[in-house]
């Protein structure tokens, strides 16, 4: 009776849904190291099956070398429908995220990625798997949850959001009201509450 989660925070400047960048096609961003159980080579080839517009942001290092030539295989495949941006300071990754729809993050395992939070604040939609501490925070009214290591879900999932744009739309506005419980002073006010 005496435990408390305290989740991660954010400390990016949030970014409404008014005040984001209007694309002609949709932009999905991955936002996370390049390793297999991040689940981007699922990832990648989702985007392969996909017939709807679009264009995929990749950021984060290679920590895994076994991975190296399929990823860089599915990229060239991709062409012009994905930019691979490799590490990205905070600025550019704060520019991407204006820029984003919907954030994609298939991993197998995970705590609570920060990325998740700091998409909820510049006002993205969410795709993403049930592992760690993800569905604590997330519903279905702010992000699609799929099964790890399943690339047809995943196609699924993203066709859909590209196809339904009042759905994207809700979970986009959805997810900016939820992110004011995961700002960085939020996190300070509630650690000081517990010492009180």
């Amino acid at each position: 009776e005496k435990a408390v989660v305290l989740y991660n925070f954010y400390n990016i400047k949030p970014c409404s849904i008014e005040e984001k960048t209007i694309n002609v096609v949709p932009h999905l961003l991955y936002l996370g190291s390049i390793n297999r159980e991040k689940g981007i080579i699922e990832l990648l080839e989702a985007a392969k099956n996909i017939k709807t517009d679009f264009h995929l942001d990749i950021c984060g290092t290679i920590i895994e070398s076994s991975i190296q030539t399929d990823f860089e295989r599915l990229i060239a495949e991709l062409g012009d429908r994905v930019t691979y941006h490799g590490y990205i300071g905070k600025d550019k990754k704060e520019e991407l995220l204006r820029q984003t729809d919907i954030l994609v993050l298939p991993s197998y395992r995970e705590g609570l990625p920060i990325s998740i939070l700091e998409a909820m604040a510049t006002s993205c939609a969410i795709i993403t798997t049930p592992v760690g501490a993800i569905p604590e925070i997330l519903t279905d009214r702010n992000a699609t949850i799929i099964p790890s290591k399943n690339t047809e879900a995943l196609t699924i999932a993203i066709t859909d959001l590209l196809n339904n744009q009042k759905k994207t739309e809700m979970m986009k506005t959805t997810n900016y009201l939820t992110s004011r419980s995961f700002t960085d002073k939020s996190h300070i006010d509630k650690l000081c509450s517990l010492y009180r």
